[in-house]
């Protein structure tokens, strides 16, 4: 479907004014120079009682100008008046559904499963994207055949979209780096050709907080020399819900384990891969020990460290200087 025009839709709420609620991306053209259909872009909104934001994500999307979008909500049942925000946005839509599911990684595969376009992409019902992402990705798709995924620059807001918190820039797919616990790409600002959703597969459904960076690792083990074009260029925000995302934490950091305990155990990587074991869990557990101390998680810092000890005994010298500054 052509997106909507900003007067197709229904009207904002009082006070909300700017992209995506009183501006719009102009209309892309219906096809391209040589007279070829533009690829059809299709993303999926995973969602889950997201009442307060999804309507600011809907319309990111919708008001991107673009001409051939295909446009999947997948909600798990929402409670909180996310489903009402929906069926607002009913007309615009491809196609939704609000249904108990197994978790954001479910929802995206269910999504995924149901799009047809050439161009894969989900969102969160919290984050949008900037005025112009699905124009710059489409045609950076179209010049360069052979490019498999394109990921452009994410800023990381507040709740209220007021402060930038950090920033995430696109970067080679390169899984040695991402086994070592890196800086992740932006998710909101990546979008996959269907090769890539063909030869990787869908999400793996046993994580739900690091799913994105499992999908990242799996495309470079699925894909060897993944072609990917980084743009310095802002095309979707990542808004931080500090209120939860604390609490979420911990289980975070669990599941960054389990990450590893799947790569190194269920994957044949390659020894110059393997070789990288120790430095991994090193790593993790270092930098685990560490944000635990900060917050305060004082038995999960104990044992995250103890942990790292046993990939690095000599640790064990630092031992009575780290519970000493843990117990003050």
């Amino acid at each position: 479907m052509r997106c909507p025009r900003l007067s197709d839709l229904p009207a904002p709420p009082p006070g909300k004014i700017g992209f995506p609620w009183t501006e719009e991306c102009e209309p892309i053209p219906d096809t391209l120079p040589n007279g070829q259909a533009w690829d059809k872009i299709s993303i999926v909104t995973p969602s889950y009682q997201q009442g307060e934001f999804i309507e600011e994500t809907i319309r990111s999307i919708l008001l991107q100008g673009h001409p051939n979008l295909e446009y999947i909500i997948i909600d798990g049942g929402s409670t909180d008046g996310t489903v009402e925000m929906i069926r607002k946005y009913e007309p615009f839509l491809t196609d939704w559904v609000s249904e108990r599911d197994r978790g954001q990684s479910h929802a995206i595969n269910k999504g995924w499963e149901r799009a047809t376009g050439e161009i894969l992409h989900f969102l969160n019902s919290d984050d949008l994207l900037l005025p112009g992402a699905l124009g710059t990705i489409a045609q950076v798709f179209s010049e360069n055949p052979a490019i498999q995924v394109v990921s452009g620059v994410c800023p990381v807001k507040d709740v209220e979209l007021k402060e930038e918190l950090r920033t995430k820039r696109p970067r080679a797919f390169d899984l040695a780096y991402f086994l070592l616990d890196r800086e992740g790409i932006g998710q909101p600002a990546t979008f996959i050709r269907r090769e890539v959703y063909e030869k990787t597969g869908g999400m793996d459904e046993r994580l739900h907080y690091t799913l994105d960076r499992e999908y990242w690792m799996r495309v470079c083990l699925r894909c060897p020399g993944v072609q990917v074009a980084q743009l310095n260029q802002p095309l979707a925000i990542f808004r931080w819900q500090s209120d939860c995302k604390s609490a979420q934490s911990e289980a975070s950091y669990c599941e960054r384990e389990q990450l590893l305990d799947i790569y190194f155990s269920e994957f044949e990587l390659p020894d110059d891969l393997r070789s990288l074991k120790r430095e991994a869990y090193l790593t993790f557990y270092s930098t685990a020990t560490d944000l635990c101390q900060r917050t305060q998680a004082k038995r999960k810092a104990i044992e995250y460290f103890f942990k790292a000890m046993y990939w690095n005994p000599r640790l064990i010298r630092s031992t009575p200087r780290f519970l000493l500054k843990l117990l003050k």
